[in-house]
């Protein structure tokens, strides 16, 4: 008899025969560590939206390399599950899928060719967008910052490097992409000769971010080509060849905007309503700061959502899949601000709550979910 389908949730060590249908949900590049085996990463889901990891080592990654791509859609059946060290799992009983044994894979669609990037214009790229949603884009480098290094509560520290890039569609600002890991540390060294050249670089499967306005960010399988092929790419450089001021007035703005102690422009309100700049400096008044007003909440250290688990614990976040989180207090406020041209409605999170209420996160997060005693 063969076996049904069987949700991702539902496999433990001790599931033998059994099949999923599953998507390819994060591919990583094949990293190669300092004095250590080759790795790759993946991540799959079923149609319930449950996911698995798997990790590939070795003779493993090329292997596979070819039989799993990104976006795409798989029959796996029998492969042995095993529960991940907790040196690196992302909670307690995480378990993995592993390639041997009776294990058969099998491609939904033998019809399909390569999942190909498929480019949108920087402008296209919709400020309303969920963390779940994916872009690819084609751009030119104005900007690159060295890498930097963020601590998380948990003690944590990752490598991040931040991308400026804009096409023939960017507005006055350009786009500001956060490369995390490995990528911001020898992927983004390809780029190192953006500022001599108008550099044309490819970046896939980026996800959006909000720490800084709208801005996108990378994902487990983002990848950076510093010498992308095809139309649109040949498109963009040569528009590029053909705006060389554009260009350089876009760098120049860059690089006066990332530069610490320069001094921002104040505007007012009635400037700003309906603007798609990202980015402003006002100067305003809140006439009613309420605790009231304060939403607190158990949530991801590394990308905010909430989280069903306790504060301080280690869990699979399924926002942030290629990233090992701790849920942690978190809080935001939405409030009204007005100067002498208007009134505007705005949200603060983290550590601008802090500022406007003089406590920190954790006393906010206390004082708000604070549950009278009785007597």
């Amino acid at each position: 008899m063969k076996p049904e389908y069987t949700p991702l949730n539902k496999l433990s060590p001790v599931s033998k025969k059994y099949k999923v249908r599953v998507t390819v949900k994060e591919n990583s590049p094949i990293r190669t560590p300092p004095n250590k085996k080759k790795f790759q990463k993946l991540v799959f889901e079923d149609e319930e939206g449950n996911n698995m990891k798997a990790n590939l080592f070795g003779a493993e990654c090329d292997h596979f390399q070819k039989v799993f791509e990104h976006k795409k859609k798989y029959e796996i059946a029998n492969a042995p599950v095993r529960t991940i060290n907790t040196k690196f799992s992302s909670f307690l009983g995480e378990c993995e899928l592993t390639f041997g044994g009776m294990t058969k894979i099998q491609v939904i669609d033998r019809t399909e060719g390569p999942v190909l990037p498929e480019y949108i214009s920087i402008a296209d790229v919709p400020r309303t967008s969920g963390s779940s949603d994916q872009f690819d884009l084609l751009g030119i480098v104005v900007h690159m910052e060295d890498p930097r290094q963020v601590e998380y509560k948990s003690g944590r520290v990752a490598d991040v490097r931040d991308i400026s890039i804009v096409d023939e569609s960017t507005g006055s600002r350009s786009m500001i992409i956060s490369a995390w890991g490995q990528l911001a540390l020898s992927d983004c060294e390809n780029l190192k000769d953006w500022a001599t050249t108008f550099l044309v670089v490819s970046l896939t499967s980026l996800k959006p971010a909000t720490h800084r306005g709208f801005s996108l960010q990378s994902s487990m399988s983002t990848t950076i080509d510093p010498a992308p092929s095809g139309e649109k790419a040949d498109a963009l450089r040569a528009w590029a060849h053909a705006h060389p001021d554009i260009i350089s007035d876009y760098m120049a703005r860059q690089l006066e905007f990332m530069t610490i102690g320069a001094e921002p422009v104040p505007t007012t309100l009635d400037n700003i309503i309906g603007k798609n700049e990202e980015i402003h400096t006002l100067t305003v008044t809140i006439p009613d700061a309420q605790l009231d007003n304060v939403i607190a909440y158990i949530g991801c250290d590394n990308c905010g959502k909430r989280c069903g688990v306790a504060a301080n614990v280690d869990f699979f976040c399924p926002h942030c899949p290629d990233k090992k989180c701790t849920s942690t207090e978190r809080v935001n406020f939405t409030f009204d601000v007005v100067d002498d041209t208007g009134t505007f409605r705005l949200t603060a999170f983290g550590q601008v709550c802090e500022q406007i209420f003089k406590l920190t996160t954790l006393e906010i997060f206390e004082r708000k979910i604070k549950v009278p005693t009785h007597t």
